[in-house]
């Protein structure tokens, strides 16, 4: 049972955040039915000076000042600003598309798999059985040699555990592409999110485990295994983020920029076939790849090593337990 425990929880969040968000369509809030049937504006809104301000002494209050006094921040919303009206308006827009009667081919298509993730009723009575056949394949990895497979499985369905693999431009020749491989595999926005130890992001932190759990339980998960399944998460992400490139280092172009042959990044995970995976992963053949974080990857591998030891070394098995 523990070796099962360990093998879901090493990737139950991707797969629990998936689950979470086709339960609930109230993620994307429906558009505001007053940008919906607002005209758009056109030319220089008069009414959007603040005529109050000198122009020479704040610029932005004297042209925004108008509009933000008309405008304020919506209750749901933690922005707000002329683009999110925009983006409203859009989606006002695609909405009454992807509603509207459609006789057939691609118009047709889009209004099916719109009405199919809007239809809450049909999601619900499914529950966690669309997940079942991947969940399945998460429990029974037994050995990290599986491990390339089932990455490059979770990948092409959309869920970003351990890594992102895929194309970037060339950083030292912007006519072409390059393959790439980067860090990844974190459920919070930031890996400082996982670092900090101020009482606020303490707080976060045991909020995020309690969403794991409840994420676990929501695929019927035993109480018990889902709390230390959701510990393990966290715990394995946190191991990601000391691992991880900070945002502000990310911004210099050559921290991200390592060329290497296939022998040079498969040296950085020797107990990650990354050739397997980039084979299961369907990736054109490349003789070249970018290495975005080398130091991930090796803190990856020990990662992978140790829970692999672990399982490895837990004698209880299913029957067992």
């Amino acid at each position: 049972m523990r070796r099962h425990m360990l093998a879901a929880a090493f990737l139950a969040l991707p797969l629990a955040t998936i689950f979470a968000a086709a339960q609930s369509s109230s993620a994307v809030p429906p558009p505001r039915a007053a940008t919906a049937a607002a005209s758009p504006p056109a030319g220089i809104e008069i009414l959007s000076l603040d005529r109050g301000v000198d122009a020479c002494t704040d610029f932005y209050q004297f042209v925004c000042g108008g509009w933000m006094a008309a405008n304020p921040m919506p209750p749901d919303r933690q922005r707000w600003g002329r683009f999110n009206e925009l983006q409203d308006q859009n989606f006002a827009i695609l909405r009454r598309i992807l509603e509207a009667p459609a006789a057939g081919g691609d118009r047709k298509k889009a209004s099916d798999y719109y009405a199919a993730c809007m239809d809450e009723r049909g999601i619900e009575a499914k529950g966690e059985r669309p997940l079942a056949e991947d969940l399945l394949r998460i429990a029974s990895i037994m050995r990290k040699d599986e491990l390339p497979a089932l990455l490059a499985n979770l990948h092409r369905i959309g869920v970003s555990a351990l890594f992102r693999f895929g194309v970037r431009p060339d950083l030292r020749n912007a006519s072409q592409q390059v393959a790439d491989i980067d860090q990844g595999g974190l459920g919070l926005p930031d890996r400082d999110y996982y670092l900090k130890t101020d009482a606020r992001s303490l707080e976060l932190r045991q909020k995020y485990q309690d969403h794991v759990r409840k994420m676990l339980g929501m695929l019927k998960t035993p109480a018990g295994v889902a709390e230390s399944g959701a510990r393990a998460v966290l715990t394995i992400e946190t191991a990601l983020a000391q691992a991880s490139i900070d945002r502000t280092a990310r911004r210099d172009p050559a921290a991200t920029d390592h060329m290497m042959a296939k022998a040079e990044w498969q040296a950085l995970t020797p107990d990650i076939d990354l050739a397997k995976y980039a084979a299961a992963a369907g990736a054109p053949s490349f003789s070249r790849i970018n290495v975005s974080a080398p130091e991930f990857l090796k803190a990856l591998n020990a990662l992978v090593v140790s829970t692999d030891n672990e399982m490895t070394e837990d004698p209880v098995t299913e029957d067992r337990a």
